[in-house]
């Protein structure tokens, strides 16, 4: 028996060992493509950044980490690169077009495009596929269902057409009161925050974070638009079970999306239990709704289903799409099973509105945040801004409100308010976008007729490259919303639409983006004339004592993108407010 457990210990030993043996084996020839890759191009006379056979572009990952706070998002390597272009490209005007990143086994290969006259060779026509990066960052929350995670095709294109009415100008214009309802509770809120009046004038109030209050305003909008719940999430005390799951869920995302070849992701049985519980409370939340909506919409006896002439949630039109569609096909002959009996399209119809809830808070909070602070630094700005909103909107700012209500297209008559949030935009896009090429796909520089290969490279526009870049852009790093409203042959203007790209561009571009516009618009007609918003920094640190972290600047700054994910602003952006004069 001692001989025969022996044998069988042994058996087991060797069999670790040969696993093991397959695995470093594995790796080192995954490896070995991914610097052969990088050295072909070489051989070709592709401009490079510095590449080694053992390192790859890690050493240039590590010159951004050493200048870089070390909660730097990475997003923000994409304007350093552009600051640092001499070290690396000694020489050269501008980024070659294609920027390659080797920075395995951390990820696959990138190519970073900085050329807006690519942009339409690779997301217009043809419209490559989505990477299926951005499929597996999602994973956690859609199971990768929804129509970001979808590469393209027909479900893309069914889904997209279900759900575009929902966002368009119009049915985003009749929503217009439920957006102002939440964006007063907003107002509230900040006012809570200000400073008392005395004799000298009114005064500054307590520091507090901005961001933490934009997240909750945007929670409670995008909840409004997609399902049509109002939650009252900046009125509450403690948060909500839905956005606690929402947040932690996040988290979870970005936790997954930042493994290696070493992690072993989320394979981890508490992993898959967190996720699923997160999924949980969030599904208790949308599902009654949805069920709510399939039985009005499926109600209707009518052969086509009359569409309502109120307002549609994201919900809504996706139902009213589908037993359209159901009612077409029977012919007259009744349909056959409930839509909430559909086990596949309630799958894929909550990945969306979950894939929403995050994409439509997430970075228009943070959005908020940096327009706020380009227009502390501004002040000749915030005062255009406000003399709009007087000759627009009428002088009392306090019934702004109210007349937005009798007159939302008012809403579209402010362009100098449109300029400064393009303007925010353009020197802070936060979305990224990664398309998948196929193997002998090459994106070919007008300029220098030189042609980048893409097989085996997730093709990254860079939106932060585009946006200052000085052959597109006068004064790129200048915050200028005037170069919004000139004329084509005008110095300010733009010699290249396409270097403005923060919804991405072409067929698949972010269908959030007139939500996020309106929101934005909102925002700043009810607050820019009513509050005097500054950054607190002093007291920041004052309050966080040993953990203070004054040293963390980026492009001299304190404020700047953090995060292992989505973009967030640094420390929840610490500001103090008082009554605007």
């Amino acid at each position: 028996m001692t001989l025969l457990a022996g044998s069988g210990t042994t058996l087991v030993l060797r069999g670790v060992a040969a696993l093991v043996t397959l695995a470093i084996a594995r790796f080192v020839y995954k490896g070995y493509n991914a610097r052969r890759r990088v050295q072909r191009l070489r051989a070709q006379g592709i401009p490079l950044l510095p590449h080694s056979w053992l390192w790859g572009h890690l050493k240039v990952m590590g010159d951004f980490r050493n200048d870089s706070p070390d909660d730097a998002n990475i997003y923000e390597f994409h304007g350093w690169l552009k600051r640092n272009m001499a070290a690396y490209f000694p020489g050269e005007s501008s980024l070659p077009g294609v920027v390659y990143l080797d920075i395995w086994p951390f990820s696959d290969g990138l190519a970073i495009i900085t050329d807006a006259d690519m942009v339409q060779q690779f997301m217009q026509k043809p419209d490559l596929p989505k990477s299926m990066t951005a499929a597996e960052f999602l994973k956690p929350l859609t199971n990768a269902r929804d129509i970001v995670s979808i590469p393209g095709g027909a479900e893309w294109k069914l889904w997209r057409t279900r759900f575009n009415p929902s966002f368009s100008p119009r049915n985003i214009q009749a929503l217009l009161p439920q957006l102002l309802e939440e964006v007063e509770v907003f107002v509230d809120v900040l006012r809570s925050k200000a400073g008392r009046a005395t004799a000298h004038g009114n005064a500054w109030g307590p520091m507090f974070q901005l961001h933490e209050k934009a997240i909750n305003l945007t929670f409670d909008i995008i909840l409004r638009a997609a399902v049509d719940i109002r939650l009252r999430e900046q009125s509450r005390e403690t948060e909500s079970p839905l956005k606690i799951a929402m947040t932690k869920q996040i988290e979870m995302m970005s936790k997954m999306a930042h493994g290696s070849q070493f992690s072993l992701g989320i394979k981890m049985p508490w992993d898959h239990k967190a996720i699923a519980d997160n999924n949980k409370v969030i599904a208790s939340y949308v599902i009654p709704e949805i069920l709510t909506k399939i039985g009005e919409a499926e109600g209707q006896t009518s052969q086509q289903p009359q569409e309502s002439q109120n307002t549609k949630t994201a919900a809504d039109a996706a139902i009213f799409g589908a037993v359209k569609d159901k009612k077409s096909m029977a012919n007259g002959k009744g349909i056959a099973g409930s839509l909430a009996n559909d086990s596949d399209f309630m799958d894929k119809l909550i990945a969306n509105l979950k894939a929403f809830l995050f994409a439509g808070h997430d970075t228009t909070a943070t959005t908020i945040c940096f327009m706020t602070h380009e227009l502390g630094k501004r002040p000749e700005c915030l005062q255009k801004l406000r003399d709009e909103h007087d000759e627009v909107l009428g002088p009392d700012p306090s019934k702004a409100s109210a007349v937005l209500h009798k007159s939302p297209h008012l809403m579209y008559q402010l362009p100098y308010t449109t300029a400064v949030i393009k303007e925010t935009l353009r020197l802070h896009p936060l979305a990224a976008t990664l398309r998948d090429a196929p193997k002998d796909f090459s994106l070919v520089s007008k300029e220098t007729g030189v042609a980048f290969p893409l097989g085996s490279f997730a093709a990254w526009l860079s939106a932060p490259i585009l946006a200052i870049d000085e052959r597109y852009w006068a004064e790129p790093y200048r915050f200028m919303p005037e170069r919004w409203l000139v004329a084509e042959g005008d110095p300010l203007y733009s010699s290249n639409r396409d270097a403005w790209a923060p919804f991405s561009l072409g067929p698949r571009n972010c269908i959030g983006m007139e939500l996020a516009l309106m929101e934005l618009r909102l925002v700043s007609v009810l607050t820019a004339r009513v509050f005097d918003i500054e950054e607190d920094w002093e007291e920041w640190d004052r309050s966080r004592g040993e953990e203070a972290t004054p040293d963390h600047k980026f492009a001299g700054g304190r404020l700047y993108g953090t995060g292992r994910g989505t973009v967030h602003p640094k420390d929840g952006m610490p500001v103090h407010l008082r009554l605007a004069k």
